[in-house]
């Protein structure tokens, strides 16, 4: 009823996220990314004055991935490779504070195999990217035999270790 300042910034960078996704769908690149930036930079505060929130910062990586979905449609792949590092980052944060979260995980093998492609698409103009494209992809098998260990039955967890082998044979 009474809702406290957290949770309206919360509402207000939830609300900001799907604007930008709705933009982006819409294909208004700039006002997606400018939306997207100016809730990245709530997200970041926010992050700061509430460390221990796993809410902000899954709403920062939503804001990371828009704004990584228009930098490569502008070709700016240093940036993105800059929003993609954040978005594992974040997601790494979280999963080291939660290791059986099985979510968690699977998101951070998403985020690194993604990383990963995206370094490998570069490394035609640049091959000193391909060291990290394989460090990333060993990361990503290596959470995905994890969780295909703990529920060797999931679709997903067998989809996601197919995925990172796939990548693995593509590097």
């Amino acid at each position: 009823r009474y809702p406290n300042s957290v949770d309206l910034l919360l509402t207000v960078l939830r609300l900001t996220s799907l604007e930008a996704t709705h933009l982006l769908r819409l294909e208004r690149i700039d006002d997606a990314f400018a939306l997207a930036h100016a809730g990245l930079t709530q997200a970041t505060e926010a992050i700061a004055a509430n460390p221990n929130s796993t809410a902000f910062r899954l709403v920062a990586k939503t804001l990371y991935n828009i704004r990584a979905q228009v930098l490569r449609v502008r070709r700016a792949p240093d940036q993105e490779l800059d929003d993609l590092r954040a978005i594992r980052n974040l997601l790494r944060e979280l999963s080291d504070r939660d290791p059986d979260n099985g979510f968690l995980r699977g998101e951070l093998s998403f985020a690194e195999r993604r990383l990963a492609n995206t370094l490998l698409l570069q490394s035609k103009a640049r091959p000193e990217v391909v060291s990290e494209s394989e460090t990333v992809t060993l990361a990503a098998l290596q959470i995905d035999r994890e969780l295909l260990q703990q529920a060797p039955l999931r679709p997903f967890a067998r989809l996601y270790l197919a995925a990172s082998l796939q990548q693995l044979g593509d590097l």
